[in-house]
């Protein structure tokens, strides 16, 4: 036998056992997408339809273009909308701006004591706003108003200006005259007409003079009621005067 048809005897014999192995099935790749090999080329053709035979993808895939894996449907997740809540950081550099604006008008009279008080504890102040405002959504919108709004806020804040005169008349006097503080200067004492409060001392002579003075006054009394009771004449002497009058008026 020549080499030639020994060639042609092992080609028969394969497409005798291709033919005795049935037809081809499809594969199934790790995420579940059936397939089979390209024959003649690299590659795989990706099964279009779950109806659709591997001689229909082959077909498919020898006169159209190559195909293509087909893309895995996912679900977007939403993007989320841009905040519109200002910052805590925002919030308290505008707190510190609105609480240093009266250094301006200090700085244009000259006070230098005023502008570094409003310089130096506006921070402050615009610090512990904030880090209450984080764990208070009523007090955050409203300092919020007060800084980044249109200006409404502050003319109500203005608009209670007189109550809160008012509120610190109310209740600043007593506070100067119980507790006395350093920082009071004299003026704010003589501007509410508040007097000093008496020492512990001051407080004893008085209750000292005040017992006095009712001694005296018991002693007084009583020696008026001994002068009637020694001169009954005194006493007949006045009631005389009385009694002629009750005549005289029942006449």
């Amino acid at each position: 036998m020549s080499a030639v048809d020994s060639i042609e005897t092992s080609t028969r014999d394969v497409e005798v056992s291709i033919d005795d192995a049935g037809p081809e099935e499809w594969r199934t790749d790790s995420k579940g997408r059936s397939y089979v090999p390209r024959q003649g080329k690299s590659g795989v053709i990706y099964r279009a339809a779950d109806n659709e035979t591997v001689d229909e993808a082959r077909a498919r895939d020898s006169k159209g273009p190559k195909d293509r894996r087909p893309k895995q449907k996912t679900s977007r997740v939403p993007k989320s909308p841009a905040p519109t809540q200002r910052s805590i950081a925002e919030l308290e550099r505008g707190l510190c701006d609105l609480l240093r604006s009266p250094q301006m008008v200090t700085a244009m009279k000259g006070d230098e004591w005023a502008t570094l008080h409003f310089d130096r504890e506006a921070p402050v102040l615009a610090r512990n706003l904030a880090v209450a405002a984080e764990s208070n959504p009523w007090l955050r919108s409203k300092l919020e108003a007060a800084v980044f709004g249109d200006g409404t806020f502050l003319f109500k804040l203005l608009a209670l200006a007189p109550v809160i005169s008012a509120a610190i008349a109310y209740v600043l006097p007593p506070i100067i005259y119980y507790l006395d503080p350093g920082f009071i200067p004299p003026e704010a004492r003589d501007r509410f007409n508040v007097p000093r409060r008496p020492t512990a001392e001051t407080r004893k002579l008085l209750r000292e003079r005040r017992a006095r003075e009712l001694d005296e006054q018991a002693e007084r009394e009583q020696r008026e009621i001994d002068q009637i009771l020694a001169d009954p004449r005194a006493e007949s002497a006045d009631a005389a005067p009385t009694a002629s009058t009750d005549t005289a008026a029942a006449a």
